[in-house]
């Protein structure tokens, strides 16, 4: 309120018998830029863990403990193990054949 009286007060032209309004901020017209939280949760059309599919997951939870986190790293680990061993072997293949 103090503020806006002041700035009420610092407008004012000399010699002007009313003061000039001073001018309210307004907040962008633009519309939010992502999705509210409660829109980004992850659905997949379950609601139990992908790893062990015991535990009911909740809110945006992906994996129902530390447990099946742990797990679910190690499982993406060996298949980029696997993509990357075949990826070589591909790549070896080629050389022995002379290809560029």
């Amino acid at each position: 309120m103090a503020f806006l009286a002041r700035a009420t007060c610092s407008s004012s032209k000399a010699g002007s018998s009313s003061p000039t309004p001073a001018r309210s901020v307004s907040a962008p017209d633009s519309a939010p830029q992502g999705p509210a939280a409660s829109v980004r949760t992850l659905v997949v059309g379950s609601s139990r863990c992908s790893v062990c599919k015991v535990v009911e997951l909740r809110g945006r939870q992906t994996v129902g403990s530390a447990a099946c986190r742990r797990e679910r790293s190690r499982r993406r680990a060996a298949q980029r193990w696997r993509e990357i061993a075949a990826l070589l072997e591909a790549s070896l293949r080629k050389l022995e054949e002379g290809s560029p």
